[in-house]
């Protein structure tokens, strides 16, 4: 029977891909001198920031990741939920089972992030 449901946010519930896939070509802008589309970029949605700079050779990447963290910030206005999920949550609250979301926050090692709620 199931007890309480666990949901990662980005990703799952949350659509932030264009979000970071412009805070992504702000960084390489700044930092790199060079423009990169967008599908270029794809591989390395769900990287870490700093995983992310040293695969697209940036030279300073504790700097970069930084940047790419407070842009991607910026760019919270782009992100929406996945279709389905306000209704998917709402049948979830009323079956009564409590559930929550996570992230995974990378800032000194991996940090997860639990909140839970009743919708």
């Amino acid at each position: 029977m199931i007890q309480t449901v666990i949901f990662d946010v980005d990703g799952t519930l949350l659509n932030s891909d264009q979000a970071i896939i412009l805070a992504l070509q702000q960084v390489l802008r700044e930092e790199k001198n060079m423009e990169y589309p967008s599908e270029e970029l794809i591989p390395v949605l769900g990287m870490t920031s700093e995983n992310s700079m040293n695969l697209l050779g940036v030279p300073d990447v504790k700097h970069a990741a930084a940047k790419l963290t407070l842009y991607v910030k910026k760019n919270t206005y782009l992100m929406t939920l996945y279709p389905g999920i306000e209704d998917m949550l709402k049948k979830v609250g009323r079956k009564r089972h409590p559930y929550g979301c996570c992230y995974v926050q990378n800032t000194r090692g991996i940090q997860i992030r639990l909140y839970a709620a009743r919708y």
